[in-house]
């Protein structure tokens, strides 16, 4: 159960450490899930479920893949100057041959 105080000013603090407490969980949340993932793993292979195991193996291949690959595509289309291309510059004149460089 958790104690409500009667004045606002009170329960700000108490709104920043839960707050903290969720994205605490939120971010850990991704790590927990392969490690519980691995652990069933292990647990079917031990059992001689070869066809479990293998699905499961699977599945955490394809969350990691998916990560990765959300990871790949925020840092492609973000916005931020040194993350993404923002802008193209072409110069108005070419080198004729390559002494020019």
């Amino acid at each position: 159960e958790i104690p409500v105080p009667l004045q606002a000013a009170s329960l700000d603090p108490l709104i920043t450490a839960y707050k903290n407490d969720i994205m605490e969980c939120h971010s850990d949340a991704a790590q927990k899930r392969q490690e519980h993932l691995l652990i069933q793993k292990n647990i079917a292979a031990n059992a001689d479920q070869k066809q479990q195991a293998h699905a499961i193996k699977q599945i955490r291949k394809r969350e990691r893949r998916n990560d990765a690959y959300r990871r790949l595509q925020f840092s492609r289309s973000s916005t931020s100057g040194s993350q993404a291309i923002s802008r193209l510059q072409v110069p108005a004149t070419w080198p004729q041959s390559e002494e020019e460089y």
